[in-house]
């Protein structure tokens, strides 16, 4: 209300309805009052500002509108990396391109089962492939796959540190009478 009121003193701001919501508030004003106010008229600024204000919630919804798209991108890729054989096929590909035998090798799990969690890697674009003859050879698409790996393994061992520090700081009822003894 405070622009409304900075506006409407003096009845001389044209400028606030400058714009394409000018054509209709003169035709709201027709038909309303039965003639036309000037353009300065403070029910007339009112509703330009209610109009800027509709406008701008609009531009701010489409702003908070992507930020949903990228919170849910985020959760697709998560999701992704939410089971443990993938985490493990990530872990093996920080040190470069392996093939699919290779990841069964290193990993003692099922081919399909490896080429299956490949294939929803691929899909979500956290692997890249490469073939050469009948092999096809698999390496993390972005190297900040792998440190955002590394960051959840650091919060986890924090979280493990503060829990056994916890653990430790709380003594069982016999042991602490025994050390003081």
């Amino acid at each position: 209300m405070a622009l409304y009121q900075y506006l409407t003193r003096g009845f001389k701001s044209s400028s606030a309805v400058d714009g394409p919501s000018a054509t209709c508030v003169m035709l709201s004003c027709t038909r309303d009052w039965g003639s036309l106010f000037p353009l300065t008229h403070p029910s007339i600024i009112y509703y330009n500002i209610s109009i800027y204000e509709y406008y701008n919630r609009g531009i701010e919804a489409m702003i908070d509108e992507s930020q949903v798209r990228l919170f849910k991108l985020q959760a697709e890729i998560c999701k992704t990396m939410a089971d443990v054989k993938r985490l493990m096929i990530i872990h093996e590909l920080r040190e470069g391109e392996m093939s699919v035998r290779q990841l069964v090798a290193s990993l003692d799990l099922p081919q399909a089962n490896v080429s299956q969690h490949l294939a929803i890697l691929r899909e979500r674009g956290i692997v890249t492939t490469r073939r050469e003859g009948t092999s096809i050879y698999y390496s993390l698409a972005n190297p900040k796959i792998a440190q955002a790996c590394d960051l959840v393994r650091e919060v986890l061992a924090d979280q493990l540190a503060e829990n056994q520090a916890l653990a430790d700081s709380l003594s069982r009822p016999g042991e602490e009478s025994q050390a003081q003894s």
